[in-house]
């Protein structure tokens, strides 16, 4: 099921990590065979210094054996579950929960023919609403995402996406409520169709992100277990951010 997150310029790299994720369950996440729990830890540090790394959070994915999500648990800054119900008819709800039980928000979801999310409604806790009307291509990916606030549904933001010969996301562009743009995100594949290059360009603060990307340990089933991102974010006013990102994962089947 796919995340769906506001995009501001603070969430961004959030945002473009997620919003790729149109297909439910195991696809969201690019894996293969009948994966049972995904456990994924993230660490965080200074590009070229391995010692700085420290944790940033450890999600842990549980999935049934249609292979859709029915749990979510995240433990780090944010400590939160989802659980997932799809028990009506073309209509996935996700509750999420803070670490007392307490109920922080929900999204409905609701699904075409294909199965694909093409409307998600979600509420806070302290009353606000969002919509996200999504459209798609032949081949099942979002071509554009449209988001809405409040009652009276204000737009607020845009997503178009683009896809290679492959099918694989090229191009991701955001805009804000005037049509100005945001973002502006490319990538690149290994010969594995893998992530291996992003660039991020934020023409409002008129920085410019580029991610090296190495997947590595495969397992049987073809899926990775450990990730190294390595970033460089260009500023014109101050010096450059150099970022190293691990992730580390553990899967276990059915």
């Amino acid at each position: 099921m796919k995340r769906i997150i506001t995009c501001t310029l603070l969430m961004c790299i959030a945002y473009f990590a997620l919003a790729q994720k149109s297909e439910s369950g195991l696809k969201s996440f690019g894996l293969k065979g009948k994966v049972k729990v995904l456990t994924e830890y993230t660490f965080k540090g200074k590009k070229g210094r391995l010692d700085t790394l420290h944790s940033i959070s450890k999600i842990v994915v549980e999935f049934n054996e249609n292979g859709n999500i029915t749990s979510e648990s995240v433990d780090g800054v944010l400590k939160e579950k989802s659980v997932y119900d799809y028990s009506l008819n073309k209509t996935v709800v996700v509750n999420s929960y803070d670490s007392k039980g307490n109920v922080t928000s929900q999204i409905a979801y609701k699904l075409d023919r294909d199965d694909n999310e093409v409307e998600a409604n979600t509420r806070s806790v302290s009353g606000q609403t969002y919509k996200y009307m999504m459209k798609y291509n032949t081949d099942g990916k979002i071509l554009e995402q449209e988001d809405y606030k409040g009652t009276d549904n204000t737009p607020f933001a845009k997503i178009v996406s683009h896809y290679d010969n492959n099918g694989e996301l090229s191009e991701q562009d955001s805009f804000g409520i005037n049509g100005q743009l945001q973002i502006k995100r490319t990538v690149l594949y290994d010969s594995i169709n893998n992530v291996s290059h992003q660039e991020t360009l934020y023409p409002i603060i008129d920085s410019q992100l580029i991610e090296s990307i190495n997947t590595v340990n495969l397992d049987k089933n073809g899926n990775w277990q450990l990730k190294t991102i390595e970033g460089t974010q260009h500023f014109k006013t101050k010096p450059d951010w150099l970022g190293l990102t691990i992730i580390k994962r553990e899967l276990t089947y059915y």
